[in-house]
């Protein structure tokens, strides 16, 4: 049986995205999508494909995918991939996309 994580509400705490810096959350989750997901993926960027390698930190509240294309690497803001993959995957990147939709 497959455990269904709890909703993004109860994994993000609004209290604590209103009192910490919300680039100090966005980095936790850049760690947390590290720590918990298996690269590389595949993913789509403006309908080519693209082999997802890993994630870093970008600017502000934004975390970049590290992808490789046709031998060449590319950075690309995780908002703009679509990723078909397993699902704690989805579950990680729906939980930062839930904490930038907050945000805004």
């Amino acid at each position: 049986m497959v455990r269904k994580s709890p909703e993004p509400e109860k994994l993000i705490d609004p209290a604590s995205m209103d009192t910490d810096p919300l680039d100090d959350v966005a980095r936790g989750l850049c760690c947390g999508i590290r720590k918990h997901v298996r690269f590389p993926l595949t993913g789509t960027v403006v309908g080519g494909l693209v082999s997802v390698i890993g994630v870093e930190e970008g600017q502000g509240v934004d975390v970049v995918a590290i992808c490789e294309r046709n031998g060449r690497t590319y950075r690309v803001r995780l908002d703009d991939i679509t990723i078909k993959a397993h699902s704690i995957v989805i579950e990680w990147i729906d939980l930062y996309r839930y904490f930038k939709s907050y945000g805004e």
